[in-house]
């Protein structure tokens, strides 16, 4: 319900085709769960991370489009994003199209219908648990140097490995639109247990990543969500969620890849749909 109201607030509040977000960045709860975008970053080439595309919807009553979420290639027609990415009713989520092949998320490369859905089946949308998701687009993406998929890393990274991030988002969390074109910065992992000493909580388990720096200045911000952090050429993790927006020690959390089985269980299902096309 809260994610809904978000997203109605926001198509009523359109600034030249972009949109302000309701953003409360006075409230440091950790529970206050955070859309991500890029802070202190620069920006990329599309031909540099070809699996990168922007998840758009559509205002109602009208032709405008708003970026909502990254997400990730990770087959001809399948994309892999965050879960409280697609957590919307279903009115809007027939409205979502993914472009594909582009540095800027309102034009240029390809955009193309999401025919289905796939939730992680243990998603919850109040601790962002098992936050990932699959979209199944409803036509084969022509790979080239400009759309290709990203493998899905197999191994666990160590705390002090850098990671990429990347996305359309916010470059800092008073912004008001969403970058034109994606900004992408590097990131290093944070051991689990001392992101749960900085959050205080016990809530972040295993299945997903801490990285950032401590010293804040560099991290996802809004709209990010949903978008990859990567290392040495593979998917490690999700844009999935944090307290403001490169705040010193407050680290983004991100979905991870290696230990969330789901969208390697799911890949078989998805060749195979790809096959009948």
């Amino acid at each position: 319900m809260l994610k809904f109201l978000v997203i109605t607030i926001v198509f009523k509040v359109i600034i030249i085709a972009n949109v302000a977000l309701p953003y409360n960045i006075d409230n440091d709860s950790f529970n206050q769960k955070r859309i991500k975008r890029v802070v202190g970053g620069a920006p990329g080439k599309i031909e540099d991370f070809p699996f990168l595309v922007s998840i758009s919807v559509q205002v109602p009553r009208t032709v405008i489009r708003l970026h909502l979420c990254g997400g990730s290639i990770i087959t001809q027609n399948a994309v892999l994003t965050a879960a409280h990415c697609t957590n919307y009713s279903k009115k809007i989520i027939q409205t979502f199209k993914v472009r594909a092949g582009s540095s800027y998320w309102a034009r240029d490369g390809i955009l193309v219908n999401v025919e289905k859905i796939i939730q992680h089946y243990h998603f919850d949308s109040l601790t962002y648990e098992n936050d990932i998701a699959i979209l199944i687009l409803s036509s084969i993406l022509p790979f080239s140097k400009y759309i290709s998929p990203i493998s899905l890393a197999t191994q666990l990274r160590p705390s002090g490995t850098y990671g990429s991030v990347m996305g359309w988002g916010l470059k800092n969390e008073r912004g008001i639109s969403p970058s034109q074109i994606f900004n992408i910065v590097d990131i290093p992992l944070i051991d689990l247990k001392q992101c749960q000493n900085i959050y205080y909580t016990s809530n972040l388990e295993k299945g997903v990543i801490c990285a950032g720096y401590l010293s804040g200045g560099k991290d996802a911000c809004n709209m990010d969500s949903g978008g990859p952090l990567i290392e040495n050429g593979e998917l490690i993790g999700i844009i999935s969620l944090g307290v403001g927006c490169a705040r010193p020690n407050r680290p983004g959390v991100y979905t991870d890849i290696v230990y969330k089985h789901f969208s390697q269980r799911n890949l078989q299902k998805i060749n195979v749909s790809i096959m009948q096309q």
